[in-house]
């Protein structure tokens, strides 16, 4: 009996750790030193606060959010995108700049911008995990002391080892 106990307790102490396995998987880091070139047409294009609207062109709406064709009010929703080749990043760029070189068969590019309530935020990390299904995009954010009377844009990329094309969620943890 004592044998059969021990071989229990074995098998579910296996199926445990096999279990952990599944669950703990690793999340993906932004790559690190990223050439100049690319960070400096990042920074310069996306700003990191504001209006400045060189990625994502703004959609026009009535306040229903009925598109128009004139300018009457611009909205920009919160949106993140997974860029894998140049010719999907022109179609979110409205700038006059030369795009850097990006080598998509290596590396994917995430850029987004979210909407962040009456304060300036700074990015502190990203990274990504994978499920089955998605990539599910981590940002923490350290808010400043500073309190605004309104939302702003914050403005986020970053260069990662080529990922799969998964839709895209995004999670901001402010710490």
């Amino acid at each position: 009996m004592k044998k059969y106990i021990f071989i229990l307790l074995a098998a579910m102490a296996f199926v445990a750790c096999s279990e952990d396995e599944k669950t703990n998987d690793m999340s993906i880091q932004p790559v690190k030193n990223v050439p100049q070139a690319i960070t400096d047409f990042f920074t310069s294009e996306m700003g990191k606060t504001g209006f400045k609207d060189n990625f994502f062109p703004p959609i026009k709406t009535y306040d229903d959010n009925t598109p128009l064709d004139g300018p009457l009010h611009t909205a920009t929703p919160d949106t993140c995108c997974i860029i894998n080749s140049m010719e999907k990043l022109a179609t979110i760029y409205n700038g006059d700049k030369e795009f850097p070189n990006i080598d998509f068969s290596t590396y994917s590019l995430i850029v987004g911008k979210a909407t962040m309530p009456y304060q300036s935020f700074q990015i502190k990390s990203q990274s990504i995990k994978e499920t089955e299904l998605n990539l599910i995009l981590n940002i923490k954010v350290k808010g400043s002391d500073t309190q605004f009377p309104a939302e702003y844009q914050m403005r986020y990329w970053g260069i990662y080892p080529k990922l799969p094309n998964k839709p895209i969620v995004v999670n901001i943890i402010q710490l």
